[in-house]
């Protein structure tokens, strides 16, 4: 990986911490209503039947995650509920960065160093990727 590269990279994942970290602080609303199962799992110790909320039939992973912080911080208020539960997703964020960067780089590869493609389904690509090195054709 040249310089040049690791530059750009360097510069997307610092630009995109920060952006994250700006739209948990100014976003007072959650997009879907997980909080309603975290608050369940962390005050009162159960884990919601999959039809008691909208989201209670997600995978508990996340919930669980920001339920023992919930236990172990005691944020005071809603607000600050959020902005912990938006701020756990960013470590998420950094796991997921580089399979979007390797389609990019891939894909500039293909049409040359100094170009910048349009990657216009990033997420299918990378699946369309990893079947094609797990042998399938």
């Amino acid at each position: 990986m040249n310089r040049k590269w690791r530059k750009f990279t360097l510069a997307v994942l610092i630009c995109g911490t920060m952006l994250r970290i700006a739209l948990a602080l100014v976003n007072d609303e959650a997009n879907d209503d997980h909080l309603s199962v975290i608050r369940v799992m962390a005050y009162e110790n159960r884990i919601p039947e999959k039809d008691e909320f909208k989201e209670a039939f997600q995978p508990k992973l996340y919930h669980g995650t920001v339920a023992a912080l919930f236990r172990i911080l005691r944020p005071e208020s809603q607000r600050a509920e959020t902005i912990l539960a938006q701020l756990v997703q960013l470590p998420s964020r950094f796991l997921y960065a580089p399979d979007r960067l390797s389609v990019f780089h891939r894909r500039t590869r293909l049409v040359g160093e100094d170009s910048i493609p349009i990657i216009r389904n990033p997420g299918f690509e990378s699946a369309a990727h990893r079947y094609q090195c797990a042998g399938y054709e």
